[in-house]
């Protein structure tokens, strides 16, 4: 194997050793891929396709031999297919295919020649089809203090290289150690609809305040924003508690090349939130939407349940689970309950539950009220969610009025509230969690008259004790925040 641009010698020796006949070299090879000297020096000119012969004679031709030769072009780079991102997840594996390229070049063995952190072991495997080779990475389980955030960096090299001795060419790649893996369920990642089942994909968001551009790109629509993790929910919510919803959300697909790897996780359940989320209300009309009686009338927000006293004789739902007074109740993900029931009994013509049928999709016909949507209905400001009035995904709850228990989950700690309002920068880059009054209402009230709420602290950063919760009045306009369970 003879890299192009370089220059090699043919070693000969003789039998007996004391020979003097000289020795004549020529090849068969044109003279634009490689020429051989008359004392033996071989100059590889450019790469091709072809073995050729390079024979060695005695003038006397009495003795000869010849040697097999190709031209490849040198090593100039090395890739890692599909590699979006810099970043390696506390924990997490990562892998990739090694090419090398151009693909005229001698790749010899690809090989791992150094890792510069210790926290971060790697090794490189063949490969099968046009690949040299698989890199696989894994990062330690890492506290917060050793991963990038706040202005640090922590981060290894590894120096792979490749091509034939001698002449071996070396490039490292950059793996910063974050908090949260791309290719890892976490907050901020996106819940989207390719078909009816969806599926998840990395919103950009690697922890402590760290965000990049989605290290994956998907054909479908972009349904909510995850925007918290964990099962509390699943014993309150009908619809994905048990069965096949149970196991949908399980991983996210890191794309290798033309082929995939999806992580194999437990069933992810939690709270998502519509993707374009820039402050929500209730709208007084809708231009062009049918069922306009439906609307308020006035300035007035939504329409809050009154009381829960009579939920108890719907068959297949709890009452214990439509709160009233979040003071006396254990505050739980109840918002399906809340919803559906309350849906049900105004449907029936039931005035003690006035609430109304917004952006709300179930397979009720009775709810299905055409094109009813809170805000803006273009992507360019307010959360854009009546296009999936028509179709709700499998394994994700129809869009849902939250309750206070649903809003405190959500609006935990500042480090949800970074996830959510980066992800929603990538739909609008001037979008933030902003509300009408600072507080995001929930769809549970004190007896019909004030609807309870959850606010953001001063700084927009987090949600402190039951001293955040307040009141509001139904003269005043709603800061709502529908939502999903998956």
């Amino acid at each position: 194997m003879l890299a192009a641009g370089n220059s090699y010698w043919i070693r000969t020796s003789t039998s007996p050793s004391a020979a003097d006949d000289e020795l004549v070299y020529s090849t068969d090879a044109s003279s634009s891929y490689l020429t051989v000297s008359s004392s033996g020096q071989i100059q590889a000119k450019s790469y091709s396709s072809s073995t050729y012969t390079i024979t060695v004679k005695s003038k006397n031709g009495s003795a000869s031999a010849s040697v097999k030769v190709r031209v490849f072009d040198k090593v100039t780079g090395i890739t890692l297919s599909q590699r979006k991102s810099d970043y390696i997840g506390s924990g997490a594996t990562q892998k990739y295919y090694v090419d090398v390229t151009p693909s005229t070049a001698y790749a010899g063995t690809v090989s791992l020649k150094s890792v510069s952190n210790s926290k971060l072991t790697a090794n490189i495997s063949t490969a099968s089809g046009q690949h040299n080779g698989q890199l696989t990475v894994k990062l330690a389980s890492l506290s917060d203090s050793e991963v990038c955030g706040n202005g640090s960096t922590y981060a290894s090299d590894v120096y792979i290289e490749a091509g034939p001795l001698g002449s071996r060419f070396t490039k490292y790649f950059t793996f910063k150690f974050s908090k949260y893996d791309p290719y890892q369920v976490k907050l901020g990642d996106i819940i989207y609809c390719g078909s009816a089942t969806p599926a998840i994909k990395d919103g950009g968001y690697r922890g402590l305040g760290i965000y990049e551009t989605s290290a994956v790109t998907t054909n479908g629509f972009d349904l909510a924003v995850i925007a918290w993790l964990g099962n509390n929910h699943l014993s309150e919510d009908p619809t994905i508690k048990s069965g096949s919803n149970k196991n949908k959300l399980t991983g996210i697909t890191q794309y290798i090349n033309s082929a995939s790897e999806r992580n194999t996780v437990s069933a992810v359940h939690g709270i998502g939130v519509p993707v374009n989320t820039l402050g929500l209300y209730r709208k007084v009309s809708v231009s062009g939407a049918s069922g306009g009686s439906n609307w308020a009338t006035s300035t007035m927000g939504e329409k809050w349940q009154k009381k829960a006293d009579k939920v108890g004789a719907m068959t297949g739902h709890d009452a214990s689970l439509v709160s009233t007074n979040v003071y006396t109740n254990y505050m739980k993900h109840c918002a399906w309950h809340n919803t559906e029931v309350l849906l049900e009994e105004s449907s029936t013509g039931n005035t003690d539950y006035d609430i109304e049928a917004v952006i709300y999709c179930a397979n009720n016909a009775n709810h299905r009220h055409y094109k009813f949507y809170y805000g803006n209905s273009s992507s360019s400001g307010n959360i854009n969610a009546y296009r999936y009035v028509y179709y709700t995904p499998s394994n994700v709850s129809p869009w849902l009025l939250p309750t206070v228990g649903d809003l405190r989950s959500i609006f935990e700690n500042a480090e949800q509230i970074t996830a959510i309002t980066n992800t929603v920068k990538l739909y609008n880059s001037s979008a933030s969690l902003s509300t009408i009054r600072g507080y995001w209402s929930s769809n549970e009230c004190q007896e019909g008259t004030y609807a309870h709420a959850v606010a953001l602290n001063t700084s927009g950063s987090s949600v402190t004790g039951s001293s955040e919760l307040s009141y509001e009045t139904k003269t005043e306009e709603r800061g709502v925040l529908p939502i999903v369970y998956f």
